[in-house]
């Protein structure tokens, strides 16, 4: 129990400078845990009136543990709105939504627990990132809304970077993982990627699901950007891309447009596609009023 303290009072004290030093114990749902805290042993808060925690700006250390409960970060000194600083740290799983402003998780399995994550009626994204998300050696599954979301609009966006993870999102109600500035490297995404601005994905593997959704799309922002490494994206219901500019590097993507209509395309780009070492199936350039001429049968 000694190495759990120090670990997790040195992950709160680097993240968080101003933060008290002293570790405390998460033993109750409702609690309100400021710095770094704890789980010492399973808890579940299901059919409780208070099936949360909050972290006010702090960091829990799961050690090995299950928590099923949502957890809030809130910023000191009011608890009066549901965004702060904080993170998650395994190895451990959450069983519950877990709702901040800048959120780092690492380590961590998440499943869906029927009776949480409901908010006025309505499933919440299984991680609610508003300014920034660090994801890392984690895994999400399972829930009936968004898998990890984000802002991916307005003059401040998400910036999410998921690193070594898979996110199996199993409902067409919500995007797999949403965000305005997004990074993906070395995961699998089972569900639609969602991206502001800029998207750019190495050494990944999407695949699709649900019947209206495109594998990865630039949204709001139609000029957006996305960039492929060493990436396949294979069998979206819809389009495999649709983005502003689109580069591809040692990337395949491929098989989409399984439940779409005749003029969906592997790759639609408002501006262009360069291609290197990559293959596609068909692409639309929407400038050129006809295919950009870099996939297989266009």
């Amino acid at each position: 129990m000694k190495s759990i303290v120090i670990a997790c009072t040195a992950t709160a004290a680097l993240l968080l400078p101003q933060a008290a030093l002293s570790v405390e114990v998460v033993a109750s749902c409702g609690g309100v845990y400021e710095g770094a805290a704890v789980l010492a042993d399973d808890l579940d808060c299901t059919g409780h009136p208070t099936p949360f925690i909050v972290l006010t700006d702090g960091a829990l250390d799961l050690a090995g543990h299950t928590i099923t409960a949502n957890i809030f970060c809130e910023k000191r000194p009011s608890l009066d709105q549901r965004v702060g600083d904080c993170v998650v740290q395994g190895p451990g799983t959450v069983r519950g939504c877990i709702d901040g402003y800048r959120l780092q998780i690492s380590d961590v399995t998440m499943s869906f627990r029927a009776g949480l994550c409901d908010d006025g009626g309505a499933e919440m994204a299984a991680v609610s990132a508003w300014a920034s998300l660090n994801l890392v050696r984690s895994e999400v599954s399972g829930y009936p809304g968004s898998g990890v979301y984000g802002w991916a609009g307005g003059t401040k966006g998400t910036i999410m970077k998921i690193v070594d993870s898979t996110i199996r999102h199993v409902s067409d109600r919500g995007p797999a993982v949403a965000a305005d500035r997004l990074s993906i490297v070395g995961s699998t995404i089972e569900g639609q990627i969602v991206s502001g601005r800029r998207a750019q994905l190495r050494s990944s593997d999407v695949t699709g699901l649900g019947p209206h959704y495109d594998g990865v799309w630039s949204y709001p922002f139609s000029d957006g950007s996305v960039k492929l490494i060493d990436t396949t994206i294979t069998g979206m219901t819809n389009t495999g891309i649709r983005a502003g500019n689109i580069k591809l590097k040692n990337s395949v993507v491929s098989g989409s447009c399984t439940a779409a209509a005749a003029d969906c395309k592997d790759v639609i780009a408002k501006f262009g596609v360069r291609a290197l070492r990559s293959s596609c199936g068909t692409s639309y350039c929407e400038a050129l009023g006809q295919s950009c001429g870099v996939c297989a049968n266009d």
